[in-house]
């Protein structure tokens, strides 16, 4: 272990240890790391331009990091010192950034994770996978925007397509093809699709996948509606697919194109969700400041709740059910589990609601948090205060 640190077990311990190395290597590098707007970013200009291209790695993992992480899979705080350690000895290796990243990220600091991978890119050889990574972290988080851009510059940080056995970067491929989907570039994902044919997301990520890139605001899918056609373009230029008379044609099973007929429907819904909840926005002014912040507040917890709900085991999605032990929670001041804590706080205000005005308040505040949060959340809300006073969901 380096002299330099002098590690616990600890989660915190590890971080503080992280920011420190990143810290006293480059702190503005850091610093602009932390706080990148994407706003700002010229697309696909600048942004193409942040990272270099992969470099050949035929490095394999040594004893160390074979220990590592194998020991990782059992218990992170005892491995995650051995990959500070292996990340300061190797600063040019992916490995030890993914599997810290991956530590960061299950213990809930996400920036972070996505800072540490984005400087890593910076610094290693495999650059394409370090952002690959990056862009999944960021659409979970609800940073869709930003995972675009993290996928595109995964892409063009590839030297060639990816080759069959290289799953890492047809992962890539095939994230990005779900986005382009998602943001009506048929073009684009027709591309990718002709480079990458031997290879398929899982089904059950793919629809968990697109469930989260479905989840933008109003404002953030139109810029992305502007952005990925460019983006697409550019990356069509990088890598141009063979003539189209050696590409053999691609056909799909039947479940596939069902479930694409239901994502295209889905994407028109979308589209009438958003000129629905813009008559809204014109004809629904805001409630009396008590009232205001409450319809926020239930916004916000709609939409954690709905992103929270994807991710949830068998097991959860009982205990996200039964009502009588959430209103329990809710009304016993117990500290719920980090999975219920979303629609514990919604059946808590939904309660002070009906006994505040009833129903119509109750339809007030929901319609107004729907025009706040700029999404179509309102279903979301019904199912949560479900059995509330008159409410029925």
């Amino acid at each position: 272990m380096a002299d330099s640190y002098d590690f616990q077990p600890s989660i915190q311990l590890v971080e503080q240890a992280i920011r420190a190395w990143i810290v006293d290597s480059e702190t503005s590098r850091l610093k602009q790391l932390l706080r990148v707007d994407t706003a700002e970013v010229s697309v696909p200009d600048e942004l193409f331009a942040q990272y270099a291209r992969d470099a050949p790695d035929d490095r394999v993992l040594s004893e160390i990091l074979r220990s590592a992480t194998a020991k990782a899979r059992a218990d992170w705080h005892a491995a995650a010192p051995t990959f500070c350690d292996e990340m300061v000895a190797q600063p040019d290796y992916d490995v030890p950034f993914m599997w810290l990243a991956k530590f960061l990220k299950q213990s809930g600091d996400t920036e972070l994770a996505v800072a540490l991978l984005r400087y890593a890119a910076t610094r290693c050889r495999r650059k394409s996978i370090l952002l690959s990574r990056a862009g999944e972290y960021l659409l979970f988080a609800g940073r869709t925007r930003e995972s675009v851009h993290a996928y595109a510059q995964s892409i063009a940080g590839m030297v060639a397509p990816p080759q069959p056995g290289q799953f890492e970067q047809q992962r890539s491929f095939l994230c990005m093809a779900e986005l382009l989907e998602v943001f009506e570039d048929v073009r684009g994902w027709r591309w990718i699709r002709r480079q990458i044919q031997e290879t398929v997301l899982g089904e059950e990520f793919a629809r968990t996948f697109r469930d989260a890139a479905f989840q933008t605001s109003t404002s953030e899918r139109e810029q992305l509606l502007r952005e990925v056609p460019l983006i697409s373009r550019r990356l069509r230029q990088l890598f141009p697919r063979e003539p189209l008379a050696v590409v053999p044609e691609i056909r799909q099973p039947a479940s596939w194109l069902r479930d694409r007929r239901e994502q295209r429907t889905r994407q028109l819904m979308v589209r009438s969700w958003a000129g629905r909840i813009a008559a809204k926005r014109d004809a629904n002014p805001p409630l009396p400041t008590g009232l205001e912040s409450a319809a926020q507040r239930v916004a916000e917890l709609a939409v954690a709740d709905h992103r929270a709900h994807l991710a949830l085991t068998d097991k959860q999605r009982k205990q996200w059910h039964d009502r009588q032990y959430l209103d329990h929670l809710a009304g016993s001041g117990e500290q719920p589990e980090k999975h219920l804590r979303a629609v514990v706080e919604l059946r808590a205000i939904g309660h002070q609601l009906d006994k505040g005005g009833g129903i119509n308040l109750m339809i007030a505040v929901a319609e107004r948090a729907e025009v706040l949060a700029g999404a179509n959340i309102l279903r979301d809300i019904e199912i949560c205060w479900d059995g509330i006073g008159d409410w029925m969901g």
